[in-house]
């Protein structure tokens, strides 16, 4: 016979291993559900981000652009006014060249003395075109340096901008539920059903039959 206990023992086993897959069904879907909220968030993080990106870097180029724009048109009016400046430094020299020569035939002056005087008027407007180069050269340098530093600009806020792309990470996920609790209700199962089928015993073994055939036959012998 069955002992009442290990019956009861396998059925509350039973019973107690559905009513926790039961539960642990439910908080695996409750678990799903939210792992998929979570990274339906993440997502919408990272498309906002992109977008931001895309803005940010469109009004940086577009910042960088416009300095540069106005670098380039500063330095264009600035050699247009220092050709005009030479031009005008040129005339006058010719100028005053051809006055002095005028004055000196007038005059009658000829000679070192006119040459010198002529001279000068050359070596007065190559120093003056000198110092119009040089000037242009620093404000091209100047302007280099401002482009390198629009430049760096530029760099910076678009490298600032760039998302960072996120993803759940696990530490923060919803952590799945645990399945151990079912193994253990199965073990228990297990063993009650093994506890249950080791105190199973036939009721007739094979001995004893062997052993009441062989006092029957002799009785009836005796008979």
């Amino acid at each position: 016979m069955c002992e009442p206990t290990t019956i009861i023992s396998v059925i509350t086993a039973g019973v107690g291993l559905m009513a926790s897959v039961s539960q642990r069904s439910s908080e695996q879907q409750q678990f799903t559900e939210q792992r998929v909220e979570q990274q339906q968030v993440v997502a919408e993080n990272n498309v906002k981000q992109v977008d931001n990106y895309q803005r940010n870097s469109i009004d940086a180029h577009d910042s960088a652009r416009f300095e540069m724009e106005g670098i380039s048109r500063r330095s264009r009016e600035e050699d247009r006014l220092a050709t005009v400046e030479k031009q005008h430094a040129s005339k006058a020299s010719l100028q005053a060249r051809a006055a002095a020569q005028v004055s000196a035939a007038e005059s009658g002056v000829s000679g070192v003395s006119i040459d010198a005087m002529l001279g000068d008027f050359e070596r007065s407007n190559a120093e003056f075109n000198f110092a119009v180069d040089s000037q242009r050269s620093s404000a091209e340098r100047q302007d280099l340096d401002d482009v390198y530093a629009i430049n760096q600009k530029l760099e910076g806020r678009v490298h600032g901008a760039l998302p960072n792309f996120q993803r759940a990470p696990t530490d923060k996920l919803v952590q799945g539920p645990a399945w151990a609790p079912i193994g253990q209700f199965a073990g228990s199962v297990a063993g009650a059903y093994g506890e249950w089928s080791g105190n199973r015993q036939p009721t007739t073994t094979p001995n004893s039959y062997s052993k009441t055939s062989n006092s029957q036959s002799n009785n009836r012998q005796r008979g």
